[in-house]
Formats: structure tokens, C-alpha cells, sequence
């Protein structure tokens, strides 16, 4: 779809105070094509400025007067619909930042009525489509008498969100884009403060911020749609999350070749893209007998996180503690955590304490980090494929050595525990345990189980590929998005940088999405119940008189038609590709003896926390680099972690001692934003106390 079909939105809302429901009180929208041509202008009439100089005031004012449209009011939606309804094109999509996650849903509640069923998953509403009720009668005239548009004559509207490319804030994505200074969103502004009794008096201040949140979100649209469009010929029009953008992209350069080539234009010359279908390439099939899809499902397993030693320190901490001390001059404290806290605080000169830092020889622990792991799978020529004849996925019984430290696959076990409610509960838990298991495997799995020192007992049952591919499927996609990638780092282009790399990390993850057996349906209360029995999943009232219904989709007998074409994905590839990464990382294990003994402070999947000296086995080991797929590269450059907490998978704590001497703090807490843990939570955990957290949430 163009760019004068597609526009940025954005939504300004208050919470009531009895219900916390949230009110819209302001709408701002950006045509891409616009903005685009806006854009360019700017560039063309000021080729000197750099991509984050600030734009000229005169063109940043005309920006936010002509190019963003605003509309105010409790009923703001309703005026961008009837704006939207002037607009001559029968379809269109709205995208917004968290569309998925707040604004999707303000305008379903907002919606009267509802034509079209949302697409509402876990991770929110996906999309959500509309017809535009506010529709020009012209208009519908004019498609009426189109022979190419049947049914509906309003406006479709669609509804996403680009949350669910980029996973970042939005200003972070427009850091990372390296928009101009001008362009970028208004940090720091605290949307709360407005309420229904102030934000008509406040518009003064709300109103910039609003344009520019919007401006903000266009121009990541504009650049992101750009490079993905050049590269894999698919944009965010079309694909409402990264991995499914991904897969398409590879399915299009696995089977066409693109060219340039010039052609007539009015009365000049222009190059277009031409595509030509490629020859004698090897067919990637599916599975589709869902017993078969259902068993190779099993046998696909996520990355091992592991909090194996629960604290680190260096050896010089008396030292470096002695170099804060002196340098805060006020403190008794010889508590790391104190200390960092009130460095950190403090606004006096760091330059003397930054060098006298730099000179302590310390241990250190070192995030060693696969680089691209899973392109690194999928590229590699020492994988599966090619290099086996033959794979399988077989189900096993095996055992692993009764003194080993770390597993090559955790055991699944069936256990009953008690939940934070206090409760008993029965489940499976993911466990490091020696002693027999029994699993599906892949034939990659298998093999590293074996090298580890395991024993494989009896191979039960399973699946057989005889012929292999002769390349990687996936490695010449992969080797193209990392040559654009080193290209476009070369070159400055840091939204085509890192589009190559998401492109990269979401392949695989289509590839073993799980298969959909229900499907949803938009009913109102006579049809619920007229149809309510055994196949209804879940149901939720979206209005007054509508519901969306989840219900399972009928089971049917395999034909040989339904063999012929299928949008299933190759979901025994992605299990390979998982398998394959694992291995590397085995690699990695092994140098440092990592299975049997406890070298490993902290794993996640594609990295390692390790001492400063198994850092060098590895160097040695000729496994380290900055770029080199299956090879590795310190998180933290020339620096290392000083001071760690390990408490849980997910849960860690850092004081990290840069190169330079500077002291900076590193954090993860899965399922909490950064500002809402503080270090004291930390320190409460490893002590044995429990931490608990209230947020609210409109």
C-alpha cells in the first residue's frame, strides 16, 4: 500500500477518577505521503544538514500547523473519522505506537457498533478494522460504479499498531532512527496532570507535545517502511507484526530475483524494480497432518536462562570502594551500592575519580554475547544442513551423568507446588536435574546430549527426513541481511542497520509460531447463546450489544487437497534453527568446562556471565569477535561487571566498570519497566524478603 494511504495517529486521553476509564480528549493524524514530501523538500533545500541537525524553524512550524491535524474534544474520534471519510481512497490504515496495547482499544470503545471482528490476541489488539460510517456519499458513489470494489461502498479503515515491529518507546525508536533533534519526541512530560477539569485550560501545553509524539511516529514510519520495502519488498502496510514481515521477505528473495531496469516515464526515464522467478531452487515444504505438526511442536525448545551463583564481586572492591569514598567525602558507607548511588548523585567533577578507576586491575565478570545467534543457526554451513544426510525428530529416553552442572536440554517434569495464592497447583516446570529424561528431541539435540557425557537409553518413535537440502535454506536471506547490515553501519544509516537486525531475529520466530485452531467471531447476545456449546473458547462484551467469541475450528478429515498449498509455516525448521543455536552456545560451553563445573554466573539464551580468565580460554579458543556469526563479543567492550546479583532467571542487578573508568548500573526484571524497580529490591530478594509492587493503569 502507499504512503498516502498509510498515516501515524495518535490518541490524548484523561482517567476518570471513580472508574480510571480513560477519556479522549485529542486525536492528532499525519499523512505519510505528506510528511514524506515535506521531508524531502527540507532535505533538497538544505543538503548541509546532518540527519539529526534540527529542521528549520519556518518548515518545523509549517510541519506542525499543515502537515498535523488535530482534533479536539470529547468526540475527537468521531471528528477524525469524518475528516477520514472526505479523504479519496477506499482503504486505509492508521497506525499508531501502542495501538495494540491503548489506542486500538479506545476507539473499539468508542465505536458504536462494530462491522468487522478485531484481531485480539495476548498481546492485545493486532488490528482492528472499520468501516468508516462517516463515509462521502460522492465518495460511495464513485466506488459504487467501480467494477473492481463489490459489497461495502464506506471507507475501510484498519487499525495496528507498530508496537509489535518495534518494541522499544517511541522515543527511543526516534533516538535510534536519528531523527531530527526537532522531530524527536518531548521527553519527560507528565501526561497525568491532565484531567477533565484542566485539559482545556492546558491545551497550550499539551498541544506541541501531542504534534509531536505524532511527527515522531511518522517519520519512524517513513524511514522503517523505506529500507524494508528496498530490501525484502514489504513494508508495515501489509504485515502487522516484524516476524511475519520477515518471513515474507524470505519466501520473496528464496524465490525471485530483483533488478533495476530502466523504463519510460512521461518523457524522460526511470529505473523500476523487476521480478524474476529463480530456477531450480530446492522447495521448502510444510507439514500439514497436525498429529505430525503437534509432535514436531514438541519437540521445539527456547533458550536456557539460569541464574546458576548468586552474587559476584571483584577482588579490588576495597580498593574501588576507598576511590568512591574519598571522592563523596561524606559517607561512612563501605557498601558498593551506597557508594554507586551517591556517585551517581553527585554533580561534582568525576574526571579525577574516572582515572584512578581506570588504573585498578580487578576481576571482572564478562557478558560474553553470541552475535546474531539465531542468524548465526541459520547461515551456518557446519549446521544440520548441509552437512547431515540425514535428520530426525525422534522421541527418547536418555540420562544425563549424575554429576553434571548444566544441562544441554532442562528436564520438563510434571510437579505440584504452591502459587503465590498459597494454593496447590499442578503443572510442568522446566528443571536442571541429572538422571534419566525422556523428551522429544531433534537429531542435533541428540547428538549434543551425547557429547555432553550423556547417554541415550531407547528411541521410541519419530520422524525420518532422508534427503537433506543441500544448502541452509535460510542462509543466503541471512548472509544479505548481514551485509546490508556491516553496509549500512559503514555508511551511518542506523535505521537500516537495525532493520536488518530485526529482520534477522524475527525469522525464525514465524517459522515455529503455533498453529491457530480457533477462530473469532463478532456475534451479539441472541447469536452467543443460539450457538453457545463445547467449541465456544472465551467471550467478552466489546458494547452494549456485541461480543467478541473465540470458538475452536471444526476438526475435519486430511484430503489430498489440503496437502497442495498451505499457509502453515516450516515449523521443522525452526526447530532445527533452536537446536543449532543451542549448539553454538555448547560451544562455547565446553572451552570453559561449563557442564560440570559452576563457571557460569548467569545464562540467558544467546549469552554467558563468566570470569575475566574463561573470557581469555575463549579468546584462545578463537571464538571471540565483534561481527563473526557462531563467535562472540563482550557485552561491556573493554569493561566488565564489578558487582553482580543473580537471583532468579530474568532477575539480575550489575555495576559495571567501563574502559574508561566510569561506573554505570545495568538492571533486568522481567515484567517491570526500569524506573519502577528500585536497587533496594534487589538487595530485599537476595536477603531472603519478598518484594511486591502496585502500579496503576488506566
Amino acid at each position: 500500500m502507499s504512503d498516502d494511504a498509510l498515516f501515524a495517529w495518535d490518541c490524548e486521553t484523561y482517567s476518570e477518577k471513580d472508574t480510571r476509564r480513560a477519556i479522549p480528549y485529542a486525536c492528532t493524524l499525519i499523512n505519510l505521503e505528506k510528511l514524506r514530501k515535506m521531508l524531502n523538500r527540507i532535505n533538497n533545500l538544505f543538503p548541509d544538514l546532518k540527519p539529526s541537525d534540527p529542521i528549520p524553524e519556518e518548515f518545523y512550524n509549517k510541519l506542525m500547523t499543515n502537515i498535523v491535524e488535530i482534533f479536539v474534544g470529547t468526540d475527537c474520534i468521531d471528528q477524525m473519522l469524518k475528516y477520514l471519510g472526505q479523504y479519496d481512497r477506499k482503504r486505509l490504515i492508521l497506525i499508531s505506537h501502542n495501538g495494540s496495547g491503548f489506542d486500538n482499544w479506545i476507539v473499539l470503545k468508542n465505536a458504536k457498533k462494530l462491522t468487522h471482528c478485531p484481531l485480539k490476541t495476548p498481546r492485545g489488539i493486532l488490528s482492528f478494522p472499520l468501516s468508516n460510517p462517516y463515509t462521502d456519499e460522492d465518495l460511495q458513489k464513485k466506488w459504487k460504479r467501480q467494477k473492481e470494489i463489490k459489497g461495502n461502498y464506506l471507507q475501510h479503515i484498519n487499525f495496528t499498531c507498530s508496537y509489535q515491529h518495534e518494541s522499544s518507546s517511541l522515543a527511543a525508536w526516534g533516538n535510534s532512527s536519528n531523527l531530527p533533534a526537532n522531530l524527536r519526541k518531548i521527553a519527560d512530560v507528565d501526561i497525568t496532570k491532565y484531567t477533565r477539569d484542566n485539559w482545556e485550560e492546558l491545551r497550550h501545553e499539551w498541544e506541541p507535545c501531542a504534534k509531536r509524539d505524532t511527527l515522531c511516529l511518522g517519520a519512524c514510519l517513513i524511514k522503517y517502511n523505506q529500507v524494508t520495502k528496498e530490501v525484502v519488498n514489504q513494508n508495515m502496510s501489509n504485515n502487522l507484526t516484524a516476524p511475519s514481515l520477515s518471513l515474507k521477505g524470505w519466501y520473496y528473495l528464496y524465490h525471485y530475483d530483483k533488478e533495476m531496469v530502466e523504463e519510460e516515464w512521461y518523457k524522460t526515464t526511470r529505473m523500476v524494480a523487476k521480478h524474476t522467478e529463480k530456477e531450480n531452487i530446492e522447495k521448502v515444504y510444510s507439514h500439514t497432518n497436525p498429529f505430525i505438526r503437534n509432535f514436531i511442536r514438541r519437540s521445539i525448545k527456547g533458550g536456557r536462562v539460569s541464574a546458576n551463583r548468586k552474587s559476584f564481586e571483584t577482588n579490588k572492591m576495597d580498593e574501588i570502594c576507598n576511590v568512591l569514598k574519598e571522592y563523596i567525602s561524606q559517607t561512612e558507607s563501605n557498601n558498593i551500592i551506597d557508594l554507586f548511588k551517591e556517585y551517581s548523585a553527585s554533580t561534582k567533577d568525576k574526571t579525577e575519580v574516572h582515572s584512578r578507576l581506570k588504573k585498578i586491575e580487578c576481576t571482572k565478570l564478562m557478558a560474553f554475547d553470541a552475535n546474531g545467534l539465531y542468524a548465526s543457526a541459520m547461515s551456518d554451513l557446519d549446521s544440520e544442513y548441509p552437512r547431515a544426510p540425514r535428520t530426525a525428530i525422534l522421541t527418547v529416553w536418555f540420562d544425563y551423568p549424575k554429576n553434571m552442572f548444566f544441562q544441554k536440554i532442562p528436564a520438563k517434569d510434571k510437579i505440584t507446588f504452591t502459587n503465590k495464592e498459597g494454593k496447590k497447583e499442578t503443572g510442568n516446570k522446566i528443571r536442571f536435574r541429572n538422571g534419566f529424561c525422556h523428551d522429544v528431541l531433534t537429531s542435533v539435540d541428540i547428538q549434543e546430549i551425547v557429547k555432553a557425557g550423556g547417554r541415550i537409553i531407547r528411541i521410541l518413535d519419530g520422524i525420518v527426513y532422508e534427503e537433506n537440502f543441500k544448502t541452509p535454506p535460510f542462509r543466503d536471506y541471512i548472509l544479505i541481511l548481514r551485509d546490508l547490515r556491516n553496509k549500512y553501519k559503514r555508511e551511518g544509516n542506523i535505521v537500516g542497520s537495525n532493520c536488518m537486525k530485526l529482520l534477522g531475529n524475527s525469522l525464525y520466530g514465524k517459522s515455529i509460531q503455533k498453529d491457530i485452531f480457533t477462530t473469532r467471531h463478532l456475534w451479539n447476545e441472541a447469536t452467543l447463546q443460539a450457538n453457545f456449546d463445547s467449541r465456544v473458547k472465551t467471550y467478552e462484551k466489546i458494547n452494549d450489544t456485541q461480543y467478541i467469541v473465540e470458538t475452536e475450528i471444526e476438526e475435519k478429515e486430511i484430503t489430498t487437497e489440503d496437502t497442495k498449498s498451505t499457509r502453515l509455516t516450516p515449523s521443522h525448521l525452526g526447530s532445527f534453527v533452536l537446536s543449532h543455536s543451542k549448539k553454538i552456545m555448547n560451544n562455547f560451553i565446553h572451552v570453559i568446562n561449563g557442564f560440570f563445573k559452576p563457571e557460569m554466573y548467569y545464562t540467558d539464551t544467546d549469552s554467558l556471565y563468566i570470569s575475566s580468565n574463561n573470557w581469555k580460554k575463549l579468546n584462545r579458543a578463537g571464538l571471540v569477535s565483534e561481527k563473526d556469526y557462531c563467535k562472540g563479543k563482550n557485552d561491556y567492550g573493554d569493561g566488565g561487571i564489578i558487582f553482580g546479583l543473580y537471583l532468579a532467571p530474568k532477575v539480575k542487578y550489575n555495576i559495571i566498570l567501563t574502559s574508561d573508568g566510569v561506573l554505570k548500573e545495568k538492571k533486568t526484571f522481567k515484567g517491570y519497566s526500569n524506573d519502577k524497580i528500585s536497587v533496594e529490591d534487589y538487595v530485599q530478594l537476595a536477603s531472603g524478603h519478598d518484594v511486591s509492587n502496585e502500579f496503576n493503569k488506566p
